[in-house]
């Protein structure tokens, strides 16, 4: 389970509800939540921001992958 996936599960959050709340897809959500190494779809960084601004976290608390990546960027 990806901390994406533990994030919405321990938040009582559905993918839906985060698509609605980002303005993000409720695919592109699928893939973030399933995490790269399943999907094969890598979530680009102006995602995972939404995907924050959405849930009011940090990029830390729903992936380490994404938090390097952004936090590499700077």
């Amino acid at each position: 389970m990806t901390k994406l996936a533990r994030y919405l599960d321990e938040h009582g959050i559905t993918q839906m509800d985060l698509a609605r709340r980002s303005g993000v897809s409720r695919r592109t959500v699928g893939f973030a939540v399933a995490g790269a190494e399943v999907s094969g779809h890598e979530t680009s960084l102006d995602t995972w921001a939404k995907l924050c601004r959405a849930l009011g976290c940090n990029a830390y608390d729903i992936s380490e992958d994404a938090y390097s990546r952004l936090v590499g960027s700077v």
